[in-house]
């Protein structure tokens, strides 16, 4: 039993099946008042269940002679459901569907005990199925100030709660008439949000309302992802405007950087070891006569001697060679110059065969006795025999310069000419040696040290080194061979078959193609 004024309520479902909300019943001078207002079917979803609210407390009840939901911006598109309200004034007059029976006469009324709080009193309309977002709140209320509500709040039921689509101060928005205003729902963005590798974002905002004409969003790089943070805004036509950000994935960048480094310092070494080991390196297709004689025609050990034993052992003999040629040819001037000293006379006059000194002095007073007779005849005055003696000297150390000097010239020249073919043969022997490819066998990687370093080190570098140095095809020097096995990785079996070929062609080796193809095929990092 309630006793006067005492309130209490029952649930919807036990007077109508399936209807939710509650029936507010009060005592009121020994008679009993009953307030169905609140009840309702059940929403069927979300966006099915609208509703206007007070957001302001009222000293009175809050009192609305019209109220439509539309969903569209021109206000035209109304929607149709059945009322619900928070609650009525036990009157006649004052029930919920009075609201909307397009009468401006007629009003609903909620029934607050002293006042209306700020969000208690609410009608709206629960639909038969979702609609779309509205875009406009028609209403007229009383202009009363106890009775009307200056700031009005639209929500939306989404399924489980109650979502603010718009707060309105209905002092700032334009009036028709006296009572009616015409307010404007925000459009909500819908379009595409921003999307990307990494790529997050806070655009989705709230529940059914979502982001809003003029709202404000942010789109930044997850985690383990760099980039620049975007600001995205909603704009009038329902698309967001903004820039979305690239995102680079750590990982990436790191591996990135990291092959970058990796190419670099292999592009260093290459160049430093294309700038230390290959400094005017001959290639032997210009010039076949670097190859030397002990190269051609072997490949691994012969006689128990490896080619590098038999390289070496060339290189001393034909040093010793050389020592010995250049001692002969030495020792050959030494005596070609003892001789010719042996045969000048004190004077440095060469003495020729079958005359003597004394000879000599004898047929040059007869010489000088006939040139007297000569000048006495002619008138000529006689010459005194010490002007003779002085003019006879003269004469004949002119001649002998003369023959000193084409001697000298003689060994000169030929000394030179010896000097000159010994220095050819001598360069064209260290040319040779130089020139020289090392080739080791299979399972004798140490026999060259340098060779076994540079192939655990930068193997493309040597094979590169080689193929240069081979010189066919002419066109592959270093750096082509060099990018090719880069670029090619699956293919350096058959490059190195091909390379190997060209090998044996050059130093004259037989050719073993099914054993260089097990052998690349099956012994790569031997060979």
């Amino acid at each position: 039993a309630l006793v006067h004024r005492q309130v209490s309520s029952l649930q919807c479902k036990s007077l109508v099946d399936g209807y939710e909300g509650y029936v507010w019943l009060r005592c009121m001078l020994g008679r009993l008042e009953a307030d169905a207002s609140n009840c309702r079917p059940p929403p069927s979803g979300s966006q099915s269940f609208w509703r206007v609210v007070n957001a302001d407390t009222l000293p009175g009840t809050w009192r609305v002679f019209e109220v439509a939901f539309h969903t569209n911006a021109e206000c035209t598109q109304e929607l149709e459901g059945f009322p619900v309200a928070s609650s009525q004034e036990n009157l006649e007059d004052s029930g919920k569907q009075l609201a909307f029976d397009k009468e401006r006469e007629t009003a609903w009324s909620a029934r607050c005990e002293g006042g209306c709080e700020a969000g208690v009193a609410w009608i709206g309309l629960v639909l038969e199925a979702p609609s779309a977002r509205v875009r406009c709140l028609v209403i007229e209320q009383s202009q009363v100030s106890c009775c009307k509500s200056r700031r009005l709040r639209l929500e939306v039921w989404d399924g489980s709660d109650w979502q603010v689509m718009h707060t309105w101060d209905t002092q700032q928005e334009e009036r028709y008439g006296e009572r009616v205003y015409k307010l404007a729902v925000p459009i909500t963005c819908a379009g595409e949000r921003p999307e990307g590798m990494g790529v997050v974002h806070d655009c989705e905002g709230r529940p059914v309302a979502g982001l809003q004409e003029g709202d404000m969003c942010h789109a930044s790089c997850d985690t383990g992802y760099y980039g620049d943070r975007s600001a995205f805004v909603c704009g009038g036509d329902g698309e967001l405007q903004g820039a979305v950000p690239t995102c680079y994935h750590l990982d990436a960048a790191y591996q990135g950087g990291t092959i970058f480094g990796i190419v670099v310092c292999v592009l260093l070494f290459a160049f430093q070891y294309r700038f230390w080991c290959m400094f005017h390196k001959e290639r032997l297709a210009d010039d076949l006569d670097l190859i030397l004689p002990v190269m051609k025609g072997r490949w691994l050990e012969r006689d128990g001697e490896s080619l590098w034993q038999s390289v070496l052992s060339a290189e001393v003999e034909g040093e010793a060679a050389v020592d010995a040629a250049f001692d002969a040819e030495e020792e050959a001037h030494e005596e070609e110059e003892r001789l010719c000293v042996k045969d000048m006379d004190p004077g440095g006059v060469r003495r020729k065969e079958g005359h003597s000194p004394r000879g000599a002095e004898k047929k040059k007073d007869k010489k000088d006795k006939k040139g007297k007779e000569k000048d006495k005849e002619k008138g000529k005055p006689p010459v005194s025999p010490k002007q003779d003696e002085k003019k006879g000297n003269l004469k004949a150390d002119l001649k002998d310069m003369k023959k000193n000097l084409v001697t000298e010239a003689g060994i000169d020249m030929e000394l030179q000419n010896d000097l000159t073919e010994f220095k050819h043969e001598l360069r064209a022997s260290k040319r040779a040696a130089r020139g020289r490819v090392f080739l080791d066998g299979l399972c004798s990687p140490c026999e060259n040290p340098d060779l076994c370093c540079t192939c655990m080190l930068c193997p493309v570098c040597r094979i590169a080194d080689t193929w240069h140095t081979i010189g066919v095809p002419h066109k592959l020097n270093y750096w082509r061979v060099f990018f090719l096995y880069m670029l090619c990785p699956c293919m350096w079996p058959c490059l190195n078959f091909y390379g190997r070929l060209r090998v044996r062609k050059i130093l004259e080796i037989p050719l073993e193609p099914h054993r260089d193809c097990m052998i690349h095929c099956c012994c790569f990092c031997c060979c």
